[in-house]
């Protein structure tokens, strides 16, 4: 599990899932990105994790903050190497 206060982020692992928690994002900086995707690659080793989930509040807002357009590719990026599906809720 990894975390951020200032950026309020958690990556844990629930049974089969992979769950990236951004709750108060104003802005996801290229460091942050890197960070959320090192904590959640961690997590993907090995055949029981099948779904990575990118959720929070943040995700509701209109515009999304600035960033977090980048933070979604790199995921599924990620997603896509370890051969696992991405949901990103709420949309």
């Amino acid at each position: 599990m990894g975390s951020n206060p200032e950026l309020q982020w958690e990556v844990k692992r629930t049974g089969a899932t992979v769950r990236v928690d951004l709750s108060k994002a104003a802005q996801v900086v290229e460091a942050d990105t890197e960070a959320i995707v090192a904590a959640t690659e961690r997590l993907l080793k090995g055949d029981e994790v099948t779904v990575v989930q990118l959720d929070g509040p943040v995700l509701e807002g209109n515009p999304p903050p600035p960033g977090l357009g980048a933070a979604v590719d790199s995921l599924d990026q990620l997603a896509s190497r370890y051969r696992k599906r991405l949901v990103v809720s709420p949309i």
